[in-house]
């Protein structure tokens, strides 16, 4: 991951999405792989101040790409206990979702509804199970 870091950070590489194929490949983008990787191993704690400084980082024009950070932190903050402040995440992978037609966001985002389920008296936790559900 750090190598493949570096490379993103070429000075010649604005990360904007001009040069055209792996151009996604921004520093912000390898670090939520980095902030997977977390998640995969448990480890939630460690993916949500990564995910929420990629997401930062991440640039406007690659609105799936913020859409799979945006799931990828509701499913952190829900795994690390902390629900409440992975609702508005899920809603707007949500939105990203449809508007783009994001099977990949979609079923991130679904992900992060099913790790909110143990939480339903969580404000917008029920709403966002039905905005899923009809999706």
């Amino acid at each position: 991951m750090d190598q493949a870091e570096s490379f993103a950070a070429r000075p010649e590489d604005a990360g904007d999405g001009r040069s055209g194929h792996g151009d996604f490949a921004t520093p912000a983008y390898l670090e939520g792989q980095r902030a997977n990787c977390w998640l995969l191993l448990g480890r939630a704690d460690r993916a949500v101040p990564i995910l929420s400084t990629a997401l930062a980082a991440m640039p406007q024009i690659y609105r799936r790409d913020r859409g799979l950070l945006q799931a990828r932190l509701a499913t952190a903050h829900a795994r690390a206990g902390e629900a409440d402040q992975g609702v508005d995440h899920a809603l707007q992978a949500l939105i990203v979702a449809r508007s783009g037609g994001s099977a990949r966001v979609l079923h991130e985002t679904i992900a992060a509804v099913d790790a909110m389920r143990s939480s339903p008296g969580t404000p917008g936790v029920a709403e966002l199970i039905r905005a899923v559900a009809q999706s």
